[in-house]
């Protein structure tokens, strides 16, 4: 029943009686507090506010369900030529202001689906209120600052509440009625397989239980009709007053054949004046409950909900980014001191480092004075620095004759005309030529096996290459 912890303060107002309760649900049982029942003065809008306001002012903020007297609504049972929940939306407007002399303006509309049938049809119970009820109890609410999140049927809540009390799971599946003797009001409802199939609401003197006994049996005649049909299985009695009950149970198993038991709650969950049932069933938590809230202000709370929704998302975003934000440019703070070190560090050793570029250079000038002659690792190293990342070099043969072989694989044909005027270039190298380029396929891959042939460049051209001496040095 419900959600875990889930709780709402339910109000009741019949006529000039008000009863008010906080119901909160927890692993699966039902606790209820602040119970508050009270007789008015009178029905005059100005005193319930009042009332209600001072009677609640001590309220926890809970989410407010109001209870709608069923006798202030018509049911009418219908059926309708489809079974998709949009459809059937749009048709009940038009078939409800069938069945009331009341524009569609004039009236709110609800509806519970009863039964679908093999051939598309939709059996549904059509609840009609008219819309000044429903604006005459916002009035007062709203008075007392009070705005509740639904406006429910209390005979809806009732079932709900009897379905969860009743208790074996196996009567569910039964059509079941349950009598809820309230302060002044009988209320009738059937439930068959956890669905609210049925209701009246009859006012009454409060002690004349033959005018209870007579309405029971006139209800169950209605549940028979042929537009109805509904055979019920058993009937349960709930009321504050527990004489009556009694009373009442005793002559209706005179009068009907049908099983008759009472709903037994805890002390804790029973009015001292009046029946609490509608109550603690309100706060059930049920897709197909009806809601008789005007559409308009559905419309609204679900866009302020809308709103604060992507507000809270908005916030959380940009909370996200100003910490990231702030992480990186932490970040970047402590790597400029890092770099503003380092660059301290090397303005510092800068002269040094440039006398020892020179010496460098003056050392390498001297190694290639001293080392003229070519040697093979001199001439495997810059072949390996021409040779581009994408060809590979598979043989490489070196003849002491002035020749060099070189073989390889290359993914175009124009790699490997490419890199002959490259190795041209070379300074131990010349007279490059192609001896063969052919297509192959290795491992699914069409690959172009050649293989070069290279001069070796003489010691005399060599050493005029690698060291540039000046004209009058040769000559002497």
């Amino acid at each position: 029943m419900g959600t875990k912890g889930k709780g709402y303060s339910s109000i009741e107002i019949v006529d000039n009686f008000f009863k008010s309760a906080s119901v909160r649900l927890e692993a699966g049982s039902v606790s209820l507090s602040g119970v508050i029942e009270k007789e008015l003065s009178d029905q005059k809008e100005e005193t319930i506010t009042k009332a209600i306001e001072q009677l609640c002012s001590n309220r926890q903020t809970l989410p407010f369900l109001l209870l709608l007297p069923r006798k202030l609504s018509t049911v009418r049972y219908i059926e309708v030529p489809s079974i998709d929940k949009k459809e059937i939306d749009n048709i009940v407007g038009f078939q409800a202001i069938r069945q009331v002399p009341f524009s569609l303006e004039e009236i709110i509309v609800d509806y519970q689906i009863l039964e679908i049938s093999p051939q598309g049809y939709t059996k549904i119970m059509l609840v009609i209120v008219h819309r000044d009820v429903i604006q005459k109890y916002l009035r007062i609410l709203h008075g007392a600052q009070i705005y509740p999140e639904k406006i429910l049927l209390n005979t809806q809540a009732i079932s709900q509440a009897g379905e969860f009390f009743w208790g074996e799971k196996k009567e569910k599946s039964e059509a079941v009625g349950i009598l809820d003797i309230d302060y002044r009001v009988i209320n009738f409802v059937v439930n068959e397989k956890g669905i609210f199939k049925y209701s009246r609401s009859v006012s009454w003197d409060g002690n004349n239980c033959d005018t209870i006994v007579s309405e029971v049996e006139r209800s169950i005649g209605d549940c028979n009709s042929e537009n109805i049909k509904l055979k019920l299985a058993r009937l349960l009695l709930f009321g504050a007053n527990a004489e009556k009950i009694i009373i009442v149970k005793k002559q209706l198993e005179e009068k009907i054949k049908i099983p008759i038991a009472e709903i037994k709650v805890e002390k804790s969950l029973q009015g001292e004046k009046s029946s609490l049932l509608g109550l603690l069933g309100a706060t059930k938590s049920q897709k197909e409950t009806m809601n008789f809230l005007p559409r308009p202000i559905i419309n609204k709370r679900s866009q302020r909900r809308k709103i604060k929704k992507y507000m809270t998302c908005a916030l959380l975003i940009s909370l996200i980014l100003a910490s990231v934000c702030g992480s990186f440019l932490g970040k970047i703070m402590v790597r400029k001191k890092y770099l503003k070190a380092l660059n301290q560090k090397l303005e510092a050793i800068e002269p040094k480092a440039v006398r020892i570029e020179a010496m460098q250079k003056k050392v390498r000038i001297i190694e290639k004075e001293l080392n003229i002659t070519a040697s093979p690792l001199d001439i495997l190293k810059d072949v390996y620095a021409i040779f581009p990342s994408d060809v590979s070099l598979t043989t490489l043969a070196y003849d002491k004759g002035n020749t060099l072989v070189l073989k390889g694989l290359a993914k175009e044909m124009s790699d490997v005309f490419d890199l002959i005027p490259k190795l041209e270039k070379s300074v131990y190298l010349e007279n490059v030529i192609s001896k063969y380029a052919t297509k192959r396929k290795i491992e699914r891959e069409e690959l172009i096996d050649f293989q070069l042939q290279c001069g070796i460049v003489e010691k005399e051209s060599f050493v005029r290459a690698t060291v540039k001496v000046p004209q009058k040095q040769k000559e002497s």
